[in-house]
């Protein structure tokens, strides 16, 4: 595996590849990148929004191209860009159009092509494709892209193989599902096509607008490159991840948790949001985990976790026993807020549908708010429960404060109504395995936590996890963010979304409140951009780009308003058919462009009503959603 020891990440040393002035992978820099939201045969709009880009900070620009005219404008944008100055390399984004590939392919350093639509639409499973039919629908495939690669190479232009979840070809959703492996046979399929031709400018990307699914085609993707014995760099992005806070947390949480393990070399924060306001997050991710990494000096066995796979250690329910993940697996506790944590007012509708900070379970009328109780000097807001009558006090101790010598511990509480969080740092960690035996065998099952400190959070966690797995223990961990994390709400976003994807964390505290987003919507964006519980409606919108058939954002909010008190429901809003029912894959309901002026709704990934007018496509959607009864009055 690429990570013998996942406590020792290390960046992944890719091969080089040039696009234009810009050199990507190796131990180069972490690159950011945006796209633009103009029609590419606007010249002149496009390349304004690429110069504010690239001002911004923006090191590679894409373009949609959805026909051979609009990648001959692409030649015109690239001239008047150079004109002014600007030397920042430009991106086609190519789907379902091998001609518009070959046109863009002599006007600009770099061309992205979909495998599951290059040369035919996505398909669906019902249809059965024997094996007859799979090698004629490859070599159909082959015949329409190796021009394409020999017209690459021989104009020293790189390509971008960008693979969506959703959006595989129908032989692939046959013979694999759609899934990570459809997605990574998908890539491969192409990397095969490449290197008939000796091609190896090449840049991969396996985007998913479900953050879990995401990180484990990259995994995937990335065993089957090293037994291939040549690595290329990586783009990376969570696909429609919706605009504002909510959308950069959630793309945080994607991209850190892969920069976590070193694999990641360009980056885009994919908003429904002007596309100059996606470079200051991307920034952030790439400076934070462009920083040298600390020398852990953990030497512990990796050992028993696979991270290919989905498979959270079981664990006892403390506190809320309705907090699950959705499939079932594992235990998500409630978000403990820090005592008086303040949001920043009006920054998102989110926060309307949030529990208070004081306590995120329903109180009886009239009923009390949790009390405080301080140990070790740190606040610890208490958590109300269904579990026991009363409130429940959660006490957080500090190891230390237990003498050094395990074998003379003593219980230090009697109280059997208490939650009790056992906080080490990475002082105890030399004596982890007898420390955590003996917590293990001597306080209550069910209202025991664990937590670390530590200036390696994933790796400290991910020791944690292995040594519990080891010994059998069901012992909850709780991520304690603090006050430090909490400075960096994107950072943080990075690493809590590492530790859930891996299904290794079950409770998040915050020692304070968080900058930028304040501390609950920061709390509960992350929770539900990873999955781990549902409060809010969830959108899957897409940034747009130049093929987008309505305005994206007003649009957007108008749908949201009628909405978003449907917690659990997932809508997904696409400006059009390339960003419809396969990149929205896992939606309820579907807002897709299909003309100017013009909506097709779905339910799931079936159209049921299409050439809807725009003007009413919102309230057709909410009846829509009434029909299929998932309404609730607001």
């Amino acid at each position: 595996m690429y990570l013998p020891n996942r406590l020792r990440p290390r960046r992944l040393n890719t091969r080089e590849v040039r696009i234009g002035d810009l050199l990507l992978g190796a131990q180069h820099p972490i690159r950011v990148q945006s796209m633009t939201t103009t029609p590419t045969d606007d010249v002149a709009a496009t390349v304004a929004q690429a110069l504010r880009l690239a001002e911004a900070g923006c090191e590679l620009v894409r373009i949609t191209a959805p026909t051979v005219a609009e990648a001959r404008a692409l030649g015109e944008i690239r001239k008047e860009l150079r004109r002014q100055g600007c030397r920042v390399p430009l991106c086609a984004d190519i789907h379902f159009s091998p001609r518009a590939a070959m046109e863009a392919a002599l006007h600009v350093e770099k061309v992205r092509i979909n495998p599951g639509n290059f040369s035919g639409r996505p398909g669906r499973d019902e249809k059965a494709i024997s094996e007859r039919d799979f090698d004629e629908g490859r070599e159909a495939a082959r015949e329409a892209f190796l021009p394409l690669v020999r017209l690459l190479k021989q104009e020293g232009r790189a390509l971008r193989i960008g693979v969506n979840h959703g959006s595989l070809s129908q032989r692939m959703v046959y013979r694999h599902g759609d899934t990570t492996t459809g997605m990574v046979e998908s890539a491969l399929e192409y990397l095969d096509f490449c290197r008939e031709e000796g091609f190896h400018d090449i840049v991969f990307s396996m985007k998913a607008s479900n953050v879990r699914v995401m990180v484990y085609a990259y995994r995937e993707l990335v065993e089957h490159l090293r037994e291939r014995e040549t690595l290329y760099p990586l783009h990376l992005g969570v696909t429609e991840a919706g605009g504002g806070i909510e959308g950069i947390l959630k793309s945080a949480q994607g991209i850190g948790a892969l920069l976590e393990d070193g694999l990641g070399d360009t980056i885009r924060v994919s908003l429904t949001d002007p596309p100059e306001m996606e470079i200051g997050p991307a920034m952030a991710l790439a400076t934070h985990y462009s920083k040298p990494v600390a020398d852990t000096r953990l030497d512990f066995p990796e050992c028993g976790h696979d991270w290919l796979s989905w498979n959270p250690r079981p664990t006892h329910l403390t506190g809320d026993r309705h907090s699950r993940f959705q499939a079932g697996e594992g235990a998500v506790f409630p978000v403990t807020l820090p005592e008086g944590a303040q949001d920043v007012p009006g920054l998102s509708p989110l926060l309307d549908q949030l529990p208070q900070a004081d306590s995120l379970m329903p109180r009886a009328p009239g009923e009390a708010a949790p009390c405080c109780r301080r140990v070790g000097g740190r606040p610890v807001t208490l958590l109300r429960s269904d579990v026991v009558e009363s409130n429940v006090v959660r006490r957080i101790i500090p190891v230390e404060v237990i003498q050094d010598d395990v074998s003379s511990w003593a219980p230090v509480v009697q109280d059997v109504d208490e939650i009790l969080q056992f906080h080490i740092t990475t002082r105890q960690l030399p004596q982890i395995n007898s420390l955590l035996r003996y917590i293990h065998d001597h306080f209550p099952a069910g209202r025991t936590l664990l937590s670390i400190e530590s200036e390696v959070p994933v790796t400290s966690y991910r020791l944690l996890d292995l040594a519990l797995r080891r010994m059998g223990s069901h012992l909850p961990l709780d991520f304690l963010a603090t006050r430090e994390m909490c400075k960096d709400p994107i950072a943080l976003a990075g690493t809590v979304g590492c530790l859930l994807a891996d299904g290794i964390i079950h409770s998040l505290t915050l020692e304070s409140d968080v900058a930028m987003t304040g501390s609950r919507l920061f709390a509960f964006s992350v929770l539900q951009g990873a999955g781990a519980r549902l409060f809010a409606t969830e959108y899957v919108s897409c940034p747009g780009c130049g093929r987008t058939l309505f305005e994206l954002e007003p649009v957007t909010a108008r749908i949201q308003e009628a909405t978003r008190h449907l917690p659990g429901l997932k809508i997904a809003v696409m400006g059009c058919i390339v960003n419809g029912p396969g990149e929205m894959a896992d939606a309820d309901f579907g807002y897709v462009g299909s003309a100017p002026g013009h909506i097709d709704l779905y339910v799931g990934r079936e159209v049921v009503r299409r050439n809807v007018p725009q003007a009413d496509a919102v309230a057709q959607l909410v009846e829509l959603v009434k029909q299929q009864g998932k309404w609730r009055e607001p």
